[in-house]
């Protein structure tokens, strides 16, 4: 398992963790960012195990679309497509107010995607990760300079 994946599956437990505080929107806002967090690293995880080094992006709705048009896009990734607008909202909106914006019904479903993907993820693959790895090293210190 990638170390990406570990992570995402951190991010997925912890989102769990403080779903269980229904009344409090700012815990409930915050599982949202944790759920923004662990849809990022699955699909930067997915894009990495074609052998594609990932966009620097938080956004999913960007890195879905970059996924389709690399034509590497997978049925498994149909349901995170959907929520695509409402996960990127959570990753910033959820961190910098305290409006209600996550509800515990969209926490749940969304935690349930994203244990599906988690786990059909943990299913794939990484034959050229280390190269991936070096790839993306690479490009980060050539887009710095």
């Amino acid at each position: 398992m990638s170390d990406m994946l570990r992570i995402a599956k951190a991010d997925i437990t912890t989102a769990k963790l403080l779903s269980h505080h229904y009344g409090d929107e700012v815990f409930l806002n915050i599982a949202g960012y944790h759920c923004s967090q662990a849809a990022e690293k699955l699909v930067k995880s997915y894009i990495i195990s074609k052998g594609v080094i990932p966009l620097k992006t938080h956004k999913i709705f960007e890195l879905i679309n970059y996924i389709q048009h690399r034509g590497i896009y997978n049925i498994m990734l149909d349901k995170i497509s959907d929520y695509a607008l409402k996960i990127d909202a959570w990753y910033s909106e959820t961190r910098y107010t305290i409006c209600y914006l996550a509800t515990k019904e969209d926490i749940v479903e969304t935690l349930d995607i994203l244990g599906h993907l988690s786990e059909k993820m943990s299913e794939v693959t990484y034959d050229n990760v280390s190269g991936i790895k070096h790839e993306v090293t690479r490009h980060s210190k050539r887009t710095k300079k």
